[in-house]
């Protein structure tokens, strides 16, 4: 097994970082908004991979985007990450169907 960070493996450090943070109280408050930034990241190379295609499925991931009012613990900057998760989403689609629609012309 390789040592190499991939995005993937960052994504579960950060969230065993948030999981073990908030059990000891030394969270900082923007750590789940850079986490959610990334896995947005993660997702959006998916799509621009054609992995991920049904805009159904891509519509159900944003909808489960979580709001400041959702949580006790008070986070910041979760709506500046959802709106940058959510543009990543949409250029990532607008690229994926700019690279396989060049492909399809004959």
């Amino acid at each position: 097994m390789s040592n190499v960070d991939r995005p993937s493996n960052e994504v579960l450090e950060l969230l065993n970082r948030l999981y073990q943070s908030k059990l000891t109280g030394g969270y900082t408050n923007q750590e789940l908004s850079s986490l959610i930034v990334k896995i947005g990241d993660l997702i959006s190379n998916n799509i621009r991979n054609g992995k991920i295609s049904d805009s159904e499925v891509i519509s159900e991931i944003s909808a489960h985007l979580p709001n400041e009012r959702y949580f006790k613990l008070r986070h910041q900057g979760i709506n500046a990450a959802n709106n940058s998760f959510k543009e990543s989403l949409e250029m990532a689609m607008y690229e994926r169907e700019e690279r396989f629609s060049k492909g399809l012309k004959i």
